[in-house]
């Protein structure tokens, strides 16, 4: 089984390449590893134990920039911070809307403001024995679910594969830019 540090470093490399064929997008950028002190004052703000695979990301890299489209992975910091207050409620007012009773329940662990597209730590149901709760990327409806956040990086590896293959179809299927002028040789 790999490592929290391996899958998201695999994760990391799949979307450099995919931003390297799709220039324009932002790299993603891991965090520098969160402290258990931090992670306690954020567990305690939420009102909830992170599940362990949660927690080991955390001690692993503390967020993650531009992990996927329109998606952040939040920082101990950020889930601290207003900003994710507004995210979540923003996400809440959407599932109350609709009656998706995930995103009202739901714990969001990635996101960005105004967007849709969010991961959610599923607490509608209960922990199983070792801790660990289902996590579900949720962009207009539930999609990729896996039993645990170890798991939906093991998942999201393939994700990551099927996309940096379809961005390098694409990129075959797309004429060839203008050449390079020519410049005038010194001399």
């Amino acid at each position: 089984m790999r490592t929290i540090r391996e899958l998201l470093d695999y994760i990391i490399r799949s979307r450099n390449e995919m931003v390297r064929v799709y220039a324009g997008h932002d790299y993603p950028v891991m965090a520098p590893p969160a402290t258990l002190e931090s992670i306690a004052r954020a567990e305690a703000h939420v009102g909830m134990r992170f599940p362990p695979s949660y927690k080991e990301f955390l001690l692993v890299s503390n967020g993650v920039r531009d992990f996927a489209d329109e998606i952040d992975l939040a920082s101990v910091e950020e889930i601290l911070r207003d900003e994710y207050a507004g995210v979540t409620l923003e996400i809440r007012d959407i599932g109350w809307q609709i009656g998706e009773r995930l995103l009202v329940e739901g714990f969001v662990i990635g996101g960005r403001p105004g967007y849709r597209n969010v991961f959610l730590i599923d607490r509608t149901v209960e922990p199983d024995q070792r801790g660990e709760l289902p996590v579900v990327y949720w962009s207009d409806s539930p999609g990729l679910s896996a039993a645990s956040f170890r798991e939906f990086l093991e998942e999201w590896c393939v994700v990551s594969d099927q996309l940096l293959a379809d961005a390098h179809k694409k990129a075959r299927a797309m004429p060839p830019g203008p050449p390079e002028p020519v410049r005038p040789r010194r001399g």
